[in-house]
């Protein structure tokens, strides 16, 4: 409200992944968080707290990658960012729980007598579950007259375990993150108000020094974890990284898919996601959002007694050796539909037995084995010559219908096109799991390589084949479930940004084994 007051657009994304680190979005920051961040939070520490060199690439990319260098906050313990501010003057930061002072509650009579936002926080050992039995407040959805779901909705949504934090938690931390940014504009509104004549010289409010100085010391810092691990070229910590993906949510989804720089194979083949959203447009007011009568309304405070208009709407629209992209390709089924942007309002994935649930996590990719053939992209403006992949290597062969009952590479002499509706496709089964419901084929311990494997690249049409034993070692795993293959790592590929075409493809294991990969991202610098 206050933002919107002096005319700027305020935009908060959560560009999270359930049980997962940042290093799979890290190594793509400028278009999967991106490039326009003023305010970058990190609150990774249940799976990559120690995990040095993931962080210090999330950090270097966070303030080269875009065109601001932003505040960094980080979730706990910011030792790891301490470096950054004494030797690069990046501004930083950490925030705690913010539970100190809290009340404790002893039974629920008393607790409720708590203000709102302090009930169930903290409650004492003779409480015994008190405060877990009140740190959910969900629901899957609301009845309307519009629209009827066509799969029975859930009475909340799932994966409410004990050690995941509640929705009070999460309205704390919001309260937190939201007090740094007010006390830094009042800050700043005050120094404007006391400036004679509201004239503030340049150097009060210009950054472009502040943000060149931030980064060319950076650039002279090259003895942390980030240079000395062996998992990824050293040149990815110094160079800002963009990328293509299928995982969700990311900034500008549209523009940053994998399938938006696939070229059209014969008959314009491209894959895609087949499972359209049940509806489109706003949700319908849901109570549980609303603030309890005689509660604090903290929006009604800093909007100042005025009523906050939204900014509007954002429109949201919705031969097998020639190089050509295959027609075996199929989206893994774990691709959201829609528009997956970390926002509060995306319209995204609504599918499934939660409609409501709102949560836009998804680990999207591009199947393909060795009967689909390439997948065939243009990658614009490749300006450093380093090109890497992020290729699952643990699929499972059912997990593309299209290529069942297939003999050779696209099929050549029996034509197919199958999709996942082919009544002679692969069996699959309603998943309602932790971000509700999808569909996902019956997985087993994924099949072993063959003999013959061959993993194909083409970077402009000019070919290289990695046998098995290349392919290996070439992979590189920094992360769990984090694989990676530099396919170019060249500084004098090009003196000027340039369009560049990768393919890739996998061969020789269709009949044995039916090995299975998955690409998930294509980063680039």
């Amino acid at each position: 409200p206050i933002f919107s007051q002096l005319g700027v657009k305020v935009v908060s994304r959560n560009i999270a992944q359930g049980g997962l680190g940042t290093l799979q979005h890290a190594l793509g920051f400028k278009d999967i968080y991106g490039d326009s961040i003023d305010f970058m939070v990190w609150d990774s520490g249940m799976t990559e707290s120690n995990d040095a060199a993931a962080l210090d690439m999330y950090w270097r990319q966070a303030l080269i990658s875009g065109d601001r260098v932003p505040f960094l906050l980080g979730a706990g313990d910011a030792n790891h960012l301490v470096d950054f501010n004494l030797k690069a003057d990046a501004d930083i930061a950490n925030y705690g729980e913010a539970k100190v002072g809290l009340p404790e509650c002893v039974d629920e009579i008393q607790c409720d007598k708590f203000p709102w936002a302090a009930r169930y926080m903290k409650c004492s050992a003779e409480a015994g579950s008190l405060c877990t039995d009140h740190k959910w407040n969900g629901n899957c959805w609301i009845d309307r007259p519009d629209v009827t779901p066509k799969t029975k909705q859930s009475d909340h949504p799932a994966s409410q375990a004990k050690w995941h934090p509640g929705f009070r938690s999460h309205q704390l931390t919001g309260r937190i993150l939201n007090m740094f940014v007010l006390k830094a504009l009042k800050e700043g509104l005050t120094k404007w108000q006391e400036t004679d004549k509201y004239a503030l010289p340049d150097d009060a409010w210009h950054v472009t020094a502040h943000y060149e100085n931030i980064r060319k010391k950076l650039g002279e810092i090259k003895d942390t974890s980030c240079f000395t691990q062996t998992n990824w070229p050293p040149r990815m910590c110094t160079l800002p990284m963009r990328a293509y993906s299928e995982f969700t949510p990311r900034a500008n989804p549209e523009k940053t898919s994998i399938t938006s720089i696939i070229k059209p194979g014969i008959d314009g083949f491209v894959p895609h996601v087949v499972v359209p959203m049940l509806y489109t447009g706003p949700d319908v007011h849901n109570p549980i959002t609303a603030i309890p009568e005689g509660a604090v309304d903290v929006l009604a405070i800093i909007s100042n007694g005025r009523q906050f208009e939204d900014a509007g709407k954002r429109v949201r629209h919705l031969g097998a050796d020639d190089i050509i992209t295959g027609l075996g390709l199929e989206m893994g089924n774990e691709a959201k539909n829609g528009y997956c942007d970390g926002t509060y309002n995306a319209e995204c994935s609504r599918v499934g037995n939660c409609l409501l649930l709102g949560h836009q996590d998804s680990r999207g990719c591009v199947m393909f084995n060795s009967y689909s053939g390439w997948i065939v992209m243009n990658i614009p403006a490749v300006e450093a010559g380093l090109i890497v992949a992020k290729i699952e290597t643990w699929h499972w062969p059912t997990e593309i219908a299209k290529t069942k009952g297939w003999k050779s590479i696209n099929n050549l002499g029996r034509r197919s096109l199958r999709g996942l509706d082919d009544p002679q496709g692969n069996v699959t089964e309603v998943y309602h799991g932790e971000f509700g419901q999808e569909e996902r084929m019956l997985k087993k311990s994924p099949p072993e390589y063959c003999d013959n494997f061959k993993f194909d690249f083409a970077i402009n049409g000019k070919v290289t084949t990695w046998d098995l034993e290349t392919f290996k070692a070439k992979s590189m795993n920094p992360q769990r479930v984090v694989e990676i293959q530099t396919l170019l790592d060249d500084p004098n590929f090009t003196k000027e940004p340039k369009d560049v075409e990768l393919a890739i493809r996998m061969r020789g294991c269709g009949d044995s084994t039916g090995k299975t990969f998955c690409l998930s991202h294509v980063y680039f610098s």
